[in-house]
């Protein structure tokens, strides 16, 4: 077996020839490669690996700033691949040269971080909290991903009524040949025919010969009067309020040139709020070892799929704490004329009765105040369904602030 490099990896590298012919053979089994028929390998290949370049072992084996001469990554598949120097990234080499154009070994201006897991992204400044409250990405650094965590999408539909429209029905009125204080339920009552569209003024109460016939009308009975009321909804149909999201997340990309001990990358210093954290789209926990020292997560979201209704609004009828009240005045004379007997109040509970001059064709009026109590009607219906989720997951794995 030969082993092969890239072009550009310098003298450090080839230091490092035998740990990288364990690993050929390790990945040669791995991969179920002959090692008698393979005669050219690239161990930094990302082809030769499961999944490319997202592995642990081929950040170690070829990423390590340790491996180059300088400290500087000349792989552009490796995250940490240097891009000071423009378009050749940094590493074009002069033929008699013993180090790549611009400065080397100058380190890491920002902080040496572990590595990301296998697939992840490498280390990004990450501001987490109130929208409103986002600051601009730290200088050097460009925004690279917004989203929205923490969704409530809780409140309820609502059903409301409308105050009810009241009315008062006119209340039936009987007659007894008995007085008040001999009332007996079990003796004939005569109910008297108002006129049908009375509206409480005076009506003459006619006792139809009663008298010439036998004993005469001596009190009248006015039952309670009825409520008459309707309601109607506010909202006939309703819709769910507006889901809302409780955080917001900005995150800033822009790694600076340099190197750090080999197993470490060089990131970006921590900007007053931010969190720092590696990226993966989808939703995790990040709680396996690997995940060492990222293991605060947070799970953000570029969209909303909102499915959720609300049933129909209705009201139920009668209305609660409505009532309505009437006052009554008697009269000898048919023509409410004469001196009135103030018989007192009916309302929508009880009974009102009333002595009256024996062998007259008495009056009445009845004064209604009517929804003396509005009362309220209450609300049916709003059922919720559905639901509201947050659609295109990104997980943040972060390392945790002090």
């Amino acid at each position: 077996m030969v082993l092969v490099g890239p072009p550009r990896r310098r003298s450090r590298w080839l230091r490092r020839a035998t740990r990288a012919g364990i690993a050929v053979a390790a990945l040669a089994a791995a991969f179920g490669f002959a090692a008698a028929c393979q005669t050219h390998y690239d161990i930094c290949d990302p082809a030769n690996w499961k999944g490319g370049t997202k592995s642990d072992q081929y950040f170690g084996d070829c990423c390590a700033p340790a491996l180059w001469d300088g400290g500087i990554v000349g792989d552009p598949r490796c995250p940490n691949f240097d891009t000071s120097d423009g378009g050749d990234g940094g590493h074009a080499m002069n033929e008699n040269d013993a180090a790549p154009d611009g400065p080397i070994g100058e380190g890491c201006p920002g902080e040496c971080v572990a590595w990301p897991p296998a697939g992840w992204d490498w280390p990004s400044l990450v501001w987490i909290g109130p929208e409103e409250q986002a600051p601009p990405c730290p200088p050097i650094q460009v925004v690279r991903y917004e989203g929205h965590g923490a969704l409530d999408a809780s409140a309820g539909c609502d059903c409301r009524c409308d105050p009810p429209v009241l009315g008062c029905a006119v209340p039936a009125i009987t007659a007894s040949t008995t007085s008040c204080a001999m009332a007996d339920a079990g003796l004939p009552q005569t109910p008297y025919d108002l006129p049908a569209a009375w509206d409480g003024g005076c009506a003459q109460l006619d006792a139809g010969g009663a008298c010439d016939a036998g004993p005469c009308v001596q009190s009248l009975t006015i039952a309670p009067l009825t409520v008459k009321a309707s309601c109607a909804p506010t909202h006939a149909d309703p819709t769910p309020p507006p889901a809302t999201w409780g955080r917001f997340a900005r995150e800033c990309r822009g790694a600076p040139p340099g190197a750090c001990d080999d197993g470490q990358l060089c990131a970006p210093s921590p900007a007053p709020g931010f969190h720092r954290c590696v990226t993966l789209m989808g939703t995790y926990d990040c709680s396996a070892p690997f995940f060492a020292p990222y293991t605060e997560p947070h799970v953000f979201y570029t969209g909303l799929q909102d499915t959720r209704t609300c049933s129909p609004c209705g009201c139920g009828m009668p209305p609660s704490g409505s009532s309505c009240a009437a006052q009554v005045s008697v009269f000898s004379d048919s023509a409410c004329s004469s001196t009135a007997i103030d018989a007192g109040s009916v309302g929508t509970t009880a009974p009102l009765c009333v002595d009256v001059t024996p062998g007259a064709a008495p009056g009445i009026t009845l004064a209604v105040q009517p929804a003396a109590t509005h009362g309220a009607c209450q609300p049916s219906g709003g059922d919720a369904g559905g639901a509201a989720v947050g659609i295109g997951p990104t997980t943040f794995c972060c390392i945790p602030q002090p």
